[in-house]
């Protein structure tokens, strides 16, 4: 076999094989996960137990990693991945690969319910400004609710293949500063333009009484975490407090409560204990 480029020593190098090479001279815990942003977050907040994480690439081959490893019955290892709007992760759970997908849809709406994110908040907040606003809560509350139709949108999306550009929406720009009100109308004409089968009508209907993504784990709503980071920003920037929009961007209030968190932040939250049980750490 001849190799000709670095994307053909991607194409025929074997993450789960270079895994059990490793486990033969170390045995410390493995996780394997999604991309870096993943990789860098759970060195982050797992820095005391000297885990070791294999970053895949992508969910999908991070899942066929696990799956491969199965076989090979290695003990102190799980594959972190966001459970996202795809109905493929319960299956895998059950048939006994050790999976530990995040809260809720991913890594930021975990975070998005936990003490670091308040602390992200009420740094950038105006004290007065937040505290008339009710607080965290409420800022959780709303953002939830201005942005549920979004998560049947891309409940559908993921189901029935809409073809649906979300990346392209720019969010951010269409909630208002003032009220906080997300125009469902603007945004299903946004994505109606985009390169999908669907009408701008079919999808208002969907996104006002289409199905509500549910997690199986928490049983609450599944929810994009920078949907709701989104929402924050666009509060800080008036509502709750004086932020510029370059500092309030959703990467940015992610990059922050990422740092932010640590494993006393994240207790209770089923993830942590199915990483605990699972790398018996």
């Amino acid at each position: 076999m001849t190799v000709n480029s670095v994307s053909d020593l991607v194409k025929y190098d074997s993450l789960a094989g270079r895994i059990k090479l490793h486990r033969q001279n170390d045995r410390r815990p493995i996780i394997v996960t999604e991309g870096n942003t993943d990789g860098n977050f759970l060195r982050h907040v797992l820095s005391s137990t000297n885990v070791t994480v294999f970053v895949a690439g992508d969910r999908r081959r991070a899942l066929r990693t696990i799956s491969e490893l199965s076989s090979f019955s290695l003990e102190k290892i799980a594959c972190v991945v966001d459970q996202d709007f795809e109905d493929d992760l319960s299956a895998l759970e059950i048939s006994g690969l050790p999976i530990a997908c995040y809260d809720n849809a991913d890594m930021e709406s975990m975070i998005w319910q936990s003490q670091a994110l308040e602390s992200v908040i009420r740094e950038n907040a105006t004290q007065s400004k937040f505290d008339g606003f009710g607080g965290i809560e409420a800022l959780r509350t709303i953002a939830s609710t201005i942005v549920l139709p979004i998560q049947r949108l891309r409940y559908a999306n993921a189901r029935e293949s809409l073809g649906l550009d979300f990346d392209a929406l720019k969010l951010d720009r269409k909630i208002s500063k003032d009220t906080l009100e997300l125009p469902i109308h603007s945004i299903c004409n946004a994505l109606a333009r985009g390169d999908c089968d669907s009408s701008s009508r079919e999808l208002q209907e969907i996104a006002e009484d289409g199905e509500i993504p549910i997690c199986p784990h928490s049983g609450e709503s599944l929810v994009r975490g920078k949907d709701l980071l989104v929402v924050a920003g666009v509060a800080l920037r008036r509502q709750i407090g004086s932020v510029s929009y370059g500092s309030s961007k959703a990467d940015q209030l992610a990059l922050a409560a990422r740092l932010s968190s640590n494993e006393a932040s994240l207790a209770g939250t089923r993830w942590r204990e199915r990483i605990r049980e699972l790398l018996d750490i």
